[in-house]
């Protein structure tokens, strides 16, 4: 019996181009930038949201954690500790911050 051909040997793919969608590094100013700006956000979100009506004070707030994870190795390593250690809070903060489940996560009500 003979195997069937494979599929290299029907579709010619010589001439089709292979884009990879690589990030550049950004650059170390924007990041000292975005860090500060996240560290402000969390040290004047509870007085602007004690002042102002509505949710501005938790979603500024929400804004700088993002900000500083984006940018902090540091806050990055305590964060994991923080979920690791809390695995429920740590559900909580991965749906305030709008990311999903981490696999860390699947077996924590175990």
């Amino acid at each position: 019996m003979k195997p069937p051909p494979r599929l290299s040997d029907l579709v010619d793919l010589d001439h089709v181009e292979l884009k990879v969608n690589v990030r550049k590094p950004r650059p170390a100013w924007r990041r000292w930038a975005e860090l500060t700006a996240g560290i402000v956000l969390c040290i004047l979100a509870p007085p602007i949201g004690g002042l102002a009506p509505g949710p501005l004070g938790f979603a500024g707030f929400a804004l700088g954690l993002t900000l500083i994870l984006r940018n902090s190795r540091w806050a990055k390593k305590r964060y994991v500790w923080f979920v690791r250690r809390w695995p429920k809070w740590g559900g909580w903060s991965d749906w305030l911050l709008r990311r999903g489940p981490r696999p860390y996560m699947r077996n924590a009500n175990r």
